[in-house]
């Protein structure tokens, strides 16, 4: 992990947005940490309703670990920044496209 932290994470002081690839029982989707406007964007081109509470539970377990990460005062260069808690960030479903079933 350390070799993640020096190489490929800057400081979270003025973070806008991350975006996280997510995989779940071979579907993909990706979830956007909406920073200034706490919320978890979920964007999928394949919902199923049968599943979207599974993939926001898999969604809220990310921001649980997020919340861990951003946690540690190292990420900060200014220590008077703002922690945000991930986890409450309301979810956003936006309308989006949708590929036809069995595509």
């Amino acid at each position: 992990m350390e070799f993640i932290e020096r190489n490929y994470m800057g400081s979270a002081d003025n973070l806008l947005k991350i975006y996280v690839p997510l995989k779940l029982n071979k579907h993909r989707y990706l979830m956007i940490v909406d920073m200034w406007g706490k919320k978890l964007v979920y964007l999928d081109s394949a919902k199923c309703s049968v599943v979207l509470q599974t993939r926001l539970n898999h969604m809220q377990d990310v921001a649980k670990y997020l919340d861990d990460l951003l946690a540690a005062g190292k990420f900060y260069n200014d220590k008077s920044s703002i922690r945000r808690t991930i986890s409450d960030f309301e979810f956003l479903e936006p309308t989006i496209g949708q590929q036809r079933p069995i595509s």
